[in-house]
């Protein structure tokens, strides 16, 4: 539209400058070239819908208004409609200089002052571009990398992590216990063959018995721990065994820094080192506790930065990255987007990506809280369904740019909200 309004304000100036101007004009005799280039008639080659052009006080002007409603608004305004605002997604540095000449009635001599003001702001932007657009998005993405990565980490990872964890955590505590156990066994069957008194002896000889048996309840709990572990890795993601792997890394090094404090043992703690054996023999990988504690972690970054992000929306009208970049959300007739329009602008964005995720996370939590080693296959298709919602999320946000970068001014969810962007 600038480009018209530019020729057919220069073709008024000039006619009113040397007195050529008719008494009566028309948008009919506004041409416009495939090309672009704009003519003026001197009179319509047809009759106009209605009627014959009524003679105007300022003819140039009238016509000069009547072209910027037509090309703005995209049809003429009827009798009585008023005069400004105009009602369309415009620039903000041109909604002053075309209220101006909405308004009003006027002189001819708004076509020469609107003719400035056009020239002054020749430098300005007209719409928002991709290359703004694209800016728009990087600063958005590295503000909201944190809370996305607390979203989509629930999903891919939490519920697959907390069984890893309670596999390599077990086999840990089962295997310094049986250490501790043969230690204090030790030690206590020497302090008893050592001890005069033929009850200590034979009440050594007892616990040596108990210590046998316990000891050989921890072997078989420690590998039950390692056949669960070996059922659970082949359906953790790979994320998740490479973390889980460096995790057992560290655990491994720490248990032999500690063997030979741990050799150390004073006799009063031998019951000490039965009851943790005892405690390690009965400690099996929990997922269904493990389960409900990270279906609550899980929903808190899932609804919180939902919200958060919301609200944001709402306090900026649509970010403080907008006015960082000199974009401006309007709505689809020109006027300022409210705040609870901005906010249904983006629960429109992340709703969606929510709803995968949650359900990501939903189904990744009921697989580890109902799996047994019985059957470690049973409900495998829920952990592929949860990794398949997860990928779409990701995909999702690659989508959301790619339509932000087709159409910068007016996304999918901008004409969902009947929302524009247009420069400041």
């Amino acid at each position: 539209a600038r480009p018209l309004l530019e020729q057919v304000a220069d073709e008024l100036a000039a006619a009113c400058a040397d007195g050529t101007l008719p008494q009566s004009l028309g948008a009919e005799q506004v041409w416009v070239h495939p090309d672009g280039r704009t003519q003026l008639l001197d009179m319509p080659l047809t009759v106009p819908e209605h009627g014959a052009a009524e003679e105007k006080p300022s003819p140039a002007r009238a016509l000069l208004r009547e072209v910027a409603v037509l090309a703005l608004e995209g049809a003429p305004r009827p009798a009585g409609a008023g005069g400004p605002p105009v009602r369309a997604p415009v620039p903000g540095h041109m909604v002053s200089l075309l209220n101006r000449l909405l308004g009003g009635e006027g002189r001819d001599e708004e076509v020469r002052r609107f003719q400035e003001g056009l020239a002054a702001t020749v430098q300005q932007p007209v719409e928002v571009t991709r290359a703004r657009r694209a800016g728009h998005l990087l600063l958005a993405m590295g503000c909201l990398s944190v809370g996305l990565f607390c979203c989509m980490l629930p999903s891919t990872a939490w519920p697959g992590m907390a069984v890893a964890i309670a596999d390599v955590t077990n086999a840990w505590q089962q295997q310094e216990a049986l250490a501790d156990l043969e230690a204090g066994a030790a030690g206590a069957c020497l302090l008893g063959a050592l001890d005069r008194n033929p009850f200590v002896r034979l009440n050594a000889v007892r616990q040596l018995n108990e210590d046998v048996a316990l000891r050989d309840r921890l072997l078989r709990a420690l590998e039950r721990t390692r056949r669960e572990r070996q059922a659970h890795q082949e359906l953790l993601g790979w994320t998740t065994r490479w973390y889980a792997g460096l995790m057992e890394g560290q655990f491994e090094k720490q248990r032999l820094q500690m063997r030979g404090a741990a050799r150390r043992r004073f006799p009063g703690q031998i019951l000490d080192f039965r009851a943790a054996a005892l405690a390690a023999a009965d400690r099996t990988p929990q997922a269904r506790e493990l389960g409900e504690a990270f279906n609550v972690a899980a929903a808190i970054p899932l609804i919180f930065w939902p919200v958060v992000w919301t609200l944001w929306a709402a306090l900026w009208r649509g970010g403080l990255g907008f006015r960082m970049l000199g974009i401006a959300l309007v709505r689809s007739d020109g006027r300022r987007a409210s705040r609870l329009r901005c906010a249904y602008r983006a629960l429109l964005v992340w709703v969606p990506l929510a709803a995968l995720l949650g359900t990501s996370a939903t189904l990744e939590v009921w697989h580890w809280s109902v799996w047994t080693p019985q059957e470690p296959l049973a409900n495998a298709w829920a952990v592929w369904v949860s990794s398949v919602l997860s990928w779409s999320a990701a995909a999702l946000l690659l989508v959301y740019g790619l339509l932000a970068l087709w159409s910068p001014a007016r996304s999918l969810h901008d004409r969902l909200a009947g929302t524009c962007l247009v420069p400041r």
